[in-house]
């Protein structure tokens, strides 16, 4: 079964994660969890409280694609699909303008940071 991860972190907006879980849960043959810096309640500080079921130190490399690809629209390879010594890293095609790299370097950054 494949998984699709949704990042949870203090202060999230309701709206976006209850509403991709309602349609990406009902996807045959995929997974959806939340996750969060440590799995437990995660609250958007007002009056919604969702459970990540996984920390991100338990999710493998795909999954930090696919964090990448839902939370900031960027779509990465797992490092290990290139071989064994890729295990651990992301590809990245560098093959468009300077303005779209420089859009997407911050939009992972801002995904990373938010992790």
């Amino acid at each position: 079964m494949k998984q699709i991860a949704m990042l949870l972190y203090p202060g999230f907006t309701p709206l976006d994660a209850i509403g991709p879980y309602h349609a990406l849960s009902q996807f045959p043959g995929y997974e959806f969890s939340y996750v969060a810096l440590e799995a437990g309640p995660i609250s958007d500080g007002t009056s919604t409280t969702l459970i990540a079921q996984k920390s991100i130190s338990e999710l493998s490399k795909v999954d930090i694609a696919e964090i990448l690809l839902s939370q900031g629209k960027i779509a990465v390879a797992p490092g290990h699909l290139y071989g064994a010594s890729g295990s651990g890293f992301i590809r990245i095609n560098f093959a468009t303008s300077r303005e779209i790299i420089d859009d997407a370097v911050m939009r992972i950054a801002t995904v990373l940071n938010s992790l």
